[in-house]
């Protein structure tokens, strides 16, 4: 099928990239299917269904290839290591404000500098969107991936200034997303709006009484 033609997208990604865990979304228009999906097979975790990963990477010792992501980096050998380094809930730190805040609270284990921040962000983002391809090109209807019209869409925490919306627009773009032809990136929602959307689909009556109530002495 395709929509190669009506100016839609073959296929809407949306990716909430969180402080403990990363979700991702998907509607597959190629089939004409308008319902909304979570992949839920990751690498470490292939027998049971996860509508997230863990936000967490990790890298051994004075290196700069991460050994593990997600779910694979859960293990004994992994977290408790000694030759290796793990990295968790580093999100914020993207914020040169925060990310000051936490080198003044806690200067040996904070990060050194915010381009090591990126570095965790765009090696994490890189494997996560190869496990996206993997997952999702073969469920496009008459397209190959490189090819399909393709849109990720990425939501950002409410506090983040503009600055850091593009320098995190440009480290998913690092990571891969977007590259090709006919895909696009789009940095939309924050994360409340993508909250209120999520709810309006999964629980049209709650949010409609929250609606009723705005404005409400």
């Amino acid at each position: 099928m395709g929509n190669q033609g009506d100016g839609r997208p073959d296929l809407l990604v949306g990716v909430d990239f969180g402080m403990t865990c990363t979700g991702v979304s998907y509607v597959n228009l190629s089939i004409g299917s308008e319902a909304v999906k979570w992949i839920q097979k990751w690498p470490g975790r292939s027998q049971a269904n996860e509508n997230k990963v863990p936000t967490i990477i990790v890298y051994p010792n004075g290196q700069f290839r991460p050994s593990s992501w997600g779910y694979l980096s859960e293990t004994t050998a992994e977290q408790y290591a000694e030759d290796k380094d793990y990295k968790d809930w580093f999100k914020t730190f993207l914020d040169p404000v925060r990310l000051e805040q936490k080198q003044a609270e806690d200067p040996i284990y904070s990060p050194r500098t915010i381009e090591e921040v990126e570095r965790w962000y765009e090696d994490y983002l890189k494997l996560l969107y190869k496990h996206i391809e993997h997952k999702l090109s073969s469920e496009l209807a008459g397209q190959q991936w490189h090819n399909a019209k393709i849109e990720f869409i990425f939501s950002v925490p409410t506090t983040w200034p503009p600055a850091v919306v593009e320098r995190y627009r440009s480290t998913v773009e690092n990571a891969g997303f977007a590259q090709c032809r006919n895909h696009c990136l789009i940095i939309g929602l924050t994360e409340a709006e993508a909250a209120a959307v999520y709810t309006a689909l999964e629980a049209p009556g709650i949010f409609k009484v929250s609606q009723l109530g705005i404005g409400i002495a």
